[in-house]
């Protein structure tokens, strides 16, 4: 889904300073070494995320490398990737043979693009995943309970309020918490897309898709997720989108279920 035009340049502005301010890196400075990690980053001109989990590299420079696109869109991309990448460049074919990924690793990110099947291109470049963001697998139960773990390690887990404290959506958000993998504890809000309005959605430059699948709410299943995690420079102030489909995407074949949200640290 192409993304507004303002918010998509706010978007891109706002990771590119992250990663600059992170990392200490300059314009013209000496590229350090690569360095393993999650990456999370979104496709130039599309709502769709991009999350590039990368090893730590073997004695012959070897890193295993997992992949996952989505836009959390009914019948929209989720598409998954793993390999082998040697050095610093990889190229990557979708499991449902669909797209293609090329990824150069940096020392403070990953970049390259996306090739889609009708042949259209799309770049991004993807800061290191920080405060929670990553590639996560994430069970939803009917009693309104979400918990899961990334490649990382982090884990999340989330309870729908039973109360309207909001006047987005149906007034009913997530309450998230997400410890990392080394102890750091963050707290989010997150709005499920779901439930917003068409309205809504076309208000703050979203897919309308989101509203039109007669469905609302995160059902109950097995997710797989990418989640932006922060992306203001000065700390999370905006939690990012967190987009996920449901089915064995891991081999190509995603379910109709849908994950389409984004999130804020609470208390905002």
């Amino acid at each position: 889904m192409r993304l507004n035009r303002y918010f998509a340049m706010f978007l891109i502005a706002s990771l590119s300073a992250l990663a600059l301010l992170l990392t200490g890196a300059t314009p013209g400075s000496v590229a350090a070494a690569p360095r393993a990690g999650t990456y999370v980053g979104q496709l130039e001109g599309l709502i769709d995320l991009i999350g590039i989990d990368v090893r730590q590299a073997d004695k012959n420079n070897r890193r295993i490398v997992r992949a996952y696109l989505c836009d959390g869109e009914p019948g929209g991309d989720a598409r998954w990737y793993s390999g082998v990448m040697v050095g610093n460049k990889v190229h990557l074919v979708s499991t449902d043979g669909e797209t293609t990924l090329e990824v150069k690793l940096g020392h403070d990110a990953a970049t390259g693009f996306v090739i889609f099947a009708d042949g259209s291109v799309r770049r991004f470049t993807a800061p290191p995943a920080r405060w929670g963001g990553g590639i996560y697998e994430i069970e939803v139960t009917a009693d309104g309970i979400a918990r899961g773990v990334s490649l990382a390690g982090d884990t999340f887990i989330a309870t729908k309020s039973s109360e309207r404290i909001s006047n987005i959506g149906d007034g009913r958000p997530w309450e998230v918490t997400v410890t990392t993998a080394r102890g750091k504890t963050f707290q989010y809000i997150y709005y499920d897309f779901t439930t917003f309005s068409v309205e809504e959605l076309e208000r703050y430059g979203l897919p309308t898709s989101y509203a039109t699948t007669g469905v609302v709410g995160i059902q109950p299943d097995l997710y797989t997720v990418v989640w932006q995690g922060a992306v203001y420079a000065f700390g999370p102030g905006w939690g990012g989108f967190l987009f996920g489909r449901s089915g064995d995407v891991k081999r190509g074949v995603p379910s109709t279920n849908i994950w389409p949200g984004g999130a804020c640290p609470a208390g905002m």
